[in-house]
């Protein structure tokens, strides 16, 4: 999820690098909106345990939860918002097809991605 159109082109090293100077500022040049939208956008893309996602992922709209590890794999949990129907995404690969989703489903990774995103406040 982009919290800002201005900030969907930006790397996570370019967003920290903004991050560092809006905090540094006081008083009239104080933004604490602005540090606030960059602080979300970077947990965005970090994730909980400021995890890199290991996966190529082309939903903007998603929130990277973190990794999972289960039985030897390694999954990339998400939310994603969709407007009606909000779920989870539990990714294992980089091809389009390469990932699991849905609220019901007991998949081990799904189950942990929902308690991440209960957690989150996204739920």
């Amino acid at each position: 999820m982009t919290y800002a159109p201005q900030f969907k082109d930006k790397t996570l090293d370019e967003l920290k690098a903004m991050e560092t100077k809006c905090a540094a500022r006081t008083g009239v040049l104080a933004d604490p909106i602005m540090l606030n939208i960059l602080q979300m956008e970077i947990a965005s893309r970090q994730g909980a345990a400021g995890e890199l996602p290991l996966y190529t992922h082309d939903c903007t709209c998603c929130t990277f939860l973190g990794r999972f590890d289960w039985t030897g794999d390694t999954y990339d949990l998400y939310f994603c918002p969709q407007i009606e129907f909000p779920t989870v995404i539990a990714r294992y690969g980089d091809e389009g097809w390469e990932y699991t989703s849905g609220m019901e489903s007991d998949h081990p990774a799904l189950a942990e991605a929902r308690a991440r995103a209960e957690k989150a406040g996204l739920l």
